[in-house]
C-alpha cells in the first residue's frame, strides 16, 4: 500500500478543453512531467522533493454533457513501500484543483 489522494470534481468544459486544461495545469502549475495521454487520461510525474521521493499523478476525464466533463484526479507516492507522505499527495490535489476552480468558476468538488 502506498500514500495516495483522490477527489472528483465536475467543470463546465468540454471534454477536449479539460484535457487540454488538465495537461496545461499539470505542466506549469505543479511542475509535473507528461508520460503518456491515453483513453482520456493523462499520467503524469513530479519529481523528487523534500517531501517524498516523488508523485505519479493521474487525471482521468469523463464527458458529463457536451459542455461539461467529470475529472478523477488521483495523486500517489511514487515509490510504493510509502506509507506517509507528508502530505505531497494532498498538496497536489488540492492544487490541481483550486487552478481548475481559477479558469473555471463552475468547478464544482465532488469529495
Amino acid at each position: 500500500m502506498t500514500a495516495r489522494k483522490e477527489t472528483q470534481i465536475t467543470v463546465e468544459l468540454s471534454l477536449a478543453s479539460t484535457l487540454r486544461t488538465a495537461e496545461e495545469i499539470l505542466l506549469k502549475r505543479i511542475g509535473a512531467t507528461i508520460k503518456s495521454i491515453e483513453n482520456n487520461t493523462i499520467f503524469a510525474k513530479k519529481g523528487m522533493s523534500f517531501r517524498s521521493w516523488g508523485e505519479d499523478i493521474t487525471i482521468s476525464v469523463s464527458p458529463r454533457s457536451a459542455t461539461s466533463s467529470v475529472l478523477k484526479i488521483t495523486s500517489e507516492s511514487s515509490l510504493k513501500t510509502t506509507l506517509l507522505d507528508w502530505g505531497a499527495n494532498s498538496i497536489n490535489v488540492k492544487e490541481i484543483v483550486q487552478a481548475f476552480q481559477s479558469v473555471n468558476v463552475d468547478a464544482v468538488h465532488s469529495g
